[in-house]
Order: C-alpha cells, then structure tokens, then sequence
C-alpha cells in the first residue's frame, strides 16, 4: 500500500474504494502502534480511531442515499 494522502487522489475513488482506503490506514496505524514503545504510541492509536471514525461516518452516508 503507498502510504499518503492526496486529494487530487481522493477525489477519484468511489465512497466505497474511500471507505476501505481508511480503514487500510486504521489498520496500518494499529499496527505501528503496537511495534512503537514511545510516547507517540498512544497518537497512532488516536489517528487509527479518526480513520476509523471517517470510514463509519462515509458507511452511515451511504446507508442515508
């Protein structure tokens, strides 16, 4: 997976391809944080949790069409 964010990028994929595109880097980030033992742990967690966050919220859109 290329690891970064581009909006020019972003605003090609469908909901969908977004949806499943955070939660690659919710899980990308979950996996850092439990190889990194330094206070910067906890803020990969937290980045985990909003891709997550974004992704439910795109999910809930979606169900709203």
């Amino acid at each position: 997976m290329d690891h970064r964010f581009e909006s020019n990028e972003w605003a090609t994929l469908s909901v969908e391809a977004r949806i499943r595109r955070c939660r690659l880097m919710a899980a990308e980030a979950v996996a850092f944080a439990q190889t990194d033992h330094t206070s910067m742990r906890q803020r990969y967690l937290e980045l985990a949790k909003q891709w997550t966050d974004l992704a439910d919220d795109m999910e809930r859109s979606l169900g709203q069409r």
